[in-house]
């Protein structure tokens, strides 16, 4: 993708991509490709996609025993 599909799909600016881009450039987290006036970018390892999924997942069921814990917590005040 480009920076500006990027920002787009993430709700950020050009700019703001652009940095975050620049840093995991630096790192290899992403590998860039210019072609003409445009540089695409790809997540340089298929790894990271599994690492983010299973991070994602797990922020998802702490949220979710969270809500779950403080709906408790409310039904136990309102008694």
């Amino acid at each position: 993708m480009r920076v500006t599909g990027i920002a787009t799909f993430a709700g950020i600016t050009i700019a703001n991509a652009s940095q975050h881009l620049r840093l995991m450039r630096e790192n290899g987290t992403v590998a860039s490709e210019k072609r003409g006036q445009s540089v695409y970018y790809r997540i340089a390892d298929r790894r990271f996609l599994s690492a983010a999924s299973l991070i994602r997942e797990a922020l998802v069921e702490q949220m979710q025993a969270r809500r779950v814990a403080g709906a408790a917590h409310c039904r136990r005040i309102r008694l």
